[in-house]
């Protein structure tokens, strides 16, 4: 085994063309390529591209070179067009096959030296960067036995993966198959002593009109009436259908100031704080807020907070709950804050919200064309929740509770795993490079 530089392993790279002058051809964005895998997701057609592109031929290994840690790297089968972002990588046949090469790219080794070259929050390497990398030489005999290897390695690394994501997608329905019997009030037995729902909203209108006259809410517009063909399943005595916006002080939109790391401030919540189920604060920044813009976001106990935009529709009225960890702390624009009044429990607030019937909701409103879902205020207002007796509620939420804890077990087992598989892929590449695979 010898090593030798990138740069001398492969042929200078290709001009940039026109697509208009390949029509036909298959156009591959770096959106279209998967991290670490190199699979192909999509591919259009050179007709709906305008900008200058790059020609590639079978062979030949596609490197992304735009943020080098999405590790996006794939060995072309076709001729076709890319992204200028792609850096085209023709092998000298006489001392690399593509595979083999496209292998190393992938590893964590490769990944970590591209990684470090880059700048900014776009980081770009050039061929000029990576051809300074040592690649480990063996005889092409040999390279092709290591890719063999590895494919076989990772084929069946691969089948245990997929068993276990339809363990955790099992899971996923075993959650919504109980949140779905909790709001049908199927989850625990009826109590026919539970003071109504009926009477619990008396209780609500009457903290709403309270909070009016004191000042600290202002009145709303009446929502809409629910109309029978929006109710899609029949509730237990007791129970009633409402809109959510009846079980809420306020939706409050979050601030739009700046927020680093590195300011010395309020700290403040953003979408990646917004977890399963609780909110995360291992990952904040601060911002600089006035007297009264604090006083108007400051987090209280029993706040729900609500992803309201996001690029992926499964995001979108994503919720946790505000305990002691985040009181007192600020949140982010693309978040809207819901504050129950203080006969509701935020808890079985969160659990509907979670439920395939309310997500259901949010998506209907959510969708759109243009690549960023949103959902307002107004429109999570008017979401059909059904409601229990306030006992209810409780015994619903200490049910799910005992449930989740059983679940979140074998969740974090199988996300331990799934994690485990990643690394033990990194492994092969490892020994492959230095030697002691085949």
């Amino acid at each position: 085994m010898r090593t030798v530089p990138l740069s001398e392993c492969i042929l200078p790279a290709k001009s940039k063309v026109q697509p208009k002058d390949y029509p036909g051809f298959p156009y591959i964005g770096l959106d279209d390529v998967e991290s670490h895998t190199g699979q192909i997701l999509t591919k259009k057609s050179t007709e709906e591209m305008k900008s200058a592109a790059v020609l590639f031929s079978p062979g030949e290994i596609l490197y992304g070179r735009l943020r080098p840690y999405l590790n996006k790297v794939f060995v072309a089968n076709e001729y076709g067009l890319c992204s200028a972002e792609f850096i085209p990588l023709k092998c000298k046949s006489e001392i690399v096959i593509p595979e083999y090469l496209a292998w190393l790219l992938r590893s964590n080794k490769f990944v970590s030296f591209s990684t470090r070259l880059g700048a900014g929050d776009r980081p770009r390497v050039s061929l000029d960067d990576i051809g300074f990398f040592l690649v480990p030489l063996y005889n092409t005999i040999t390279q092709k036995k290591i890719v063999s290897k590895i494919d076989t390695l990772f084929a069946e690394i691969d089948a245990g993966m997929a068993d276990l994501k339809r363990a955790k997608a099992q899971l996923e329905l075993y959650k919504q198959s109980v949140l779905n019997a909790a709001i049908q009030g199927k989850l625990v037995p009826q109590d026919p002593n539970d003071e109504p729902a009926s009477k619990l909203l008396e209780r609500i209108r009457a903290e709403k009109e309270k909070l009016i006259k004191e000042g600290k809410i202002k009145k709303q517009k009446p929502l809409p009436p629910i109309d029978p063909s929006e109710v899609p399943f029949e509730l237990p005595q007791g129970w009633e259908w409402v809109r959510l916006g009846e079980l809420s002080q306020e939706f409050n939109y979050g601030t739009s100031q700046k927020c680093d790391y590195s300011i010395s401030g309020t700290p403040v919540l953003r979408i990646p704080n917004i977890g399963n189920e609780v909110i995360d604060i291992g990952d904040l920044k601060f911002t600089r807020l006035e007297k009264n813009d604090y006083e108007n976001l400051k987090l209280q106990i029993g706040d729900i907070l609500i992803i309201r935009s996001n690029g992926s529709v499964n995001l979108v009225g994503r919720s946790a709950i505000v305990n002691d960890s985040s009181v007192g702390m600020a949140y982010a624009g693309y978040l809207i804050r819901l504050r129950p009044f203080q006969t509701v429990e935020p808890e079985y607030i969160h659990l509907c919200l979670s439920s395939f019937y309310l997500r259901t909701q949010i998506e209907a409103f959510a969708k759109s064309t243009s690549g960023v879902n949103n959902i307002n205020a107004q429109e999570l207002s008017r979401l059909i929740i059904p409601l229990p007796p306030t006992s209810e509620q409780i015994r619903v939420i200490k049910t799910v509770k005992k449930i989740s804890e059983k679940k979140l077990g074998k969740s974090l087992g199988i996300e331990l795993n799934l994690s485990f598989t990643s690394l033990l892929k990194q492994s092969i590449l490892k020994s492959a490079f230095e030697g002691t695979l085949v």
